[in-house]
């Protein structure tokens, strides 16, 4: 895929919100932008989605919260069956100590994709922040059901204890 391509830079975009580099995706949002007015038709769904996420999650860094879930709706329109979205949405929420708020994104992320680690961990640390220890740990068994001997797993599992100031936490 050529640099230059839309899809390149919305993925360019996602990549570098996640360094912290907010110009640097902002430039490529700009960019994208200015390619898809001149070539529209050459714009897939699934890379206006991207954008527009990356565009939700920018806005959203930036404080303007309103035009970021507009953003995030049209990225969902585009692409309404993308896990990833929601899961990132909620990361996001988790990251500025909103665990309240990254429930509801966070379980629908666990709805479209029940059996990814990433997003059963990410949700049990949400509730366990939110103190439902229940269903975190019914999320962490979940996640060590697939890997019992992944560390990001027993890290969770590990959280969820201590929150519960239960003995076991230390092993």
């Amino acid at each position: 895929v050529s640099k230059d391509h839309p899809g390149a830079r919305a993925g360019r975009a996602l990549v570098r919100l996640q360094r912290g580099k907010l110009e640097g995706a902002a430039d490529d949002i700009f960019q994208f932008d200015d390619f898809a007015k001149k070539f529209p038709k050459q714009i897939s769904d699934r890379d206006r989605a991207l954008v527009e996420y990356a565009r939700s999650e920018v806005y959203r860094a930036a404080g303007n919260l309103s035009t970021a879930e507009g953003a995030y709706q049209t990225a969902l329109r585009f692409d309404p069956n993308n896990a990833d979205f929601p899961y990132g949405l909620g990361k996001t929420f988790l990251a500025n100590g909103r665990a309240k708020n990254a429930l509801e994104p966070l379980g629908q992320a666990v709805k479209k994709e029940p059996n990814r680690r990433a997003f059963l961990i990410a949700l049990a640390d949400a509730e366990t922040l939110v103190g439902d220890y229940n269903s975190a740990d019914k999320h962490v068994e979940a996640a060590l059901k697939q890997d019992p001997r992944d560390l990001k797993t027993v890290l969770a599992k590990a959280r969820v204890l201590a929150a519960q100031k239960r003995p076991e936490a230390e092993t």
